[in-house]
């Protein structure tokens, strides 16, 4: 086998690279190093979008651990928004559109464009 053709199937689609993007924090890693190697737009997106979403988990988190019962429910918020937006940008990146979730979608696009 030449080492082209060995080099060629350790490449990721760029579709694969949106769907392994949001496969927990080590599938978002592993798509953003993928990426790097090959890069696509399509994979890129889901990373930015991904990258976001959990970053607004982790505020979530933090905020529940804070500030009292405020806390609690703005915690609560973002862990819901979190879950929303993940489920709509999965469905998106299966089918290999490039949609942006809904309120801080554009923002993620802008924040992380450097990824």
């Amino acid at each position: 086998m030449d080492q082209n053709n060995t080099e060629n199937n350790s490449e990721m689609s760029p579709h694969t690279v949106a769907i392994v993007s949001h496969l927990t924090v080590f599938g978002l890693i592993y798509a953003m190093v993928k990426n790097q190697t090959h890069k696509s737009e399509l994979g890129a997106f889901y990373i930015r979008q991904t990258l976001g979403i959990t970053l607004l988990g982790v505020a979530g988190y933090l905020l529940k651990g804070s500030f009292g019962s405020l806390g609690q429910t703005s915690g609560s918020i973002f862990h819901i928004a979190m879950v929303v937006f993940w489920v709509i940008s999965f469905i998106n990146a299966l089918k290999g559109e490039q949609k942006i979730v809904p309120l801080l979608g554009e923002y993620f696009q802008d924040w992380f464009k450097s990824v």
